[in-house]
């Protein structure tokens, strides 16, 4: 600006080294945090774009210089947190390939920033998928390769429950009953001598309802439909589906189901099925969709009843 005194000096724009501050790890958190519950309530149809778009944001920002050493951490776990989150919503999307990939640099990046919650999760979400995609003992090995970070950092005692949990599912899945059920009793026994915020924890997910729901299903996995009927039986899933959104209602109904059906309670399972079509309609999920599709395959079966066949008119 000219004057008439001389050219004044022009105020120093910040460089990329000050762009980042409290306010702006608070603001990402927030929207991480809404993204979250997005994908929680609509499913992944909805929010992976959302994801993807987050995660952009915070590749570009880590381009950026940061003096503050926490600030710097506290970037990394976030950095962390969105690849996660776009990991999972690419699994909840069917997109396992895209899905281990994000968890993968997940990991490192929660390392990195010494956030051993974030790692710790999702290194469990990434074993979980080995499970699913029929590599159990791809998800044992990751597993013991945290329990050898969680001696220096312990995450949670929540997401510790959801460790022994995947362990456990591992173990049904390699047929070895006994350390199945060890893992299970672990897994119970970390919830009830949390002391800790269930808000504070990534797996805020895994309360004592949802973890009846899923040792059942481990339970059925190790052809134990009774056991696991009772035990989905003492949880309230419409409880879980009011906090955890319609899309886990759906998949933890389909599980009652199944289970009822081995036992020979059909009435109860098309309720269950029923019910878990009502939730399907409300959001966009592959793997909702795919777990209610196995349902149908296996009440098929039964098409000679009136009410699996009323049941089956249903299309999703």
């Amino acid at each position: 600006m000219q004057t008439m005194h001389g050219t004044q000096p022009q105020p120093i724009s910040p460089g990329p080294r000050d762009r980042i501050g409290t306010s702006t790890l608070t603001a990402i958190e927030a929207r991480l945090a809404a993204l979250l519950h997005l994908d929680r309530a609509l499913g992944s149809g909805w929010a992976r774009a959302s994801a993807e778009g987050e995660l952009a944001i915070m590749t570009a920002l880590q381009g950026q210089a940061v003096r503050d050493k926490t600030i710097g951490a506290k970037l990394h776990e976030l950095m962390a947190l969105a690849t996660g989150i776009a990991g999972w919503t690419a699994y909840d999307d069917g997109d396992h390939a895209t899905a281990a990939l994000h968890y993968r640099s997940a990991i490192k990046l929660a390392d990195t920033g010494r956030a051993a919650e974030v790692g710790a999760y999702f290194a469990t979400l990434l074993a979980s998928q080995h499970c699913t995609t029929g590599h159990p003992a791809a998800a044992l090995d990751l597993l013991e390769s945290r329990a050898a970070a969680a001696r220096h950092a312990a995450p949670s005692t929540q997401t510790a429950a959801a460790l022994h949990l995947v362990a456990a599912r591992a173990h049904a899945a390699l047929n070895d009953t006994t350390t199945c059920l060890r893992e299970l009793g672990d897994a119970c026994s970390a919830l009830e001598t949390s002391t800790q915020p269930m808000a504070r924890s990534l797996a805020s997910w895994l309360t004592t309802s949802s973890l009846e729901i899923e040792t059942g299903r481990i339970l059925l996995a190790l052809d134990r439909p009774r056991q696991a009927c009772r035990h989905i039986d003492t949880s309230d899933i419409s409880d879980v589906g009011r906090h955890l959104g319609a899309r886990q209602e759906c998949i933890y109904r389909t599980y009652a189901a199944q289970a009822h059906l081995r036992v020979g309670n059909l009435d109860v399972a098309i309720e269950h099925a029923h019910r878990a079509q009502d939730c399907l309609d409300a959001v966009v999920s592959f793997r909702a969709a795919a777990s209610m599709e196995r349902l149908r395959r296996n009440i098929s079966s039964f098409a000679g009843t009136p009410q699996s066949r009323e049941f089956l008119r249903r299309r999703a």
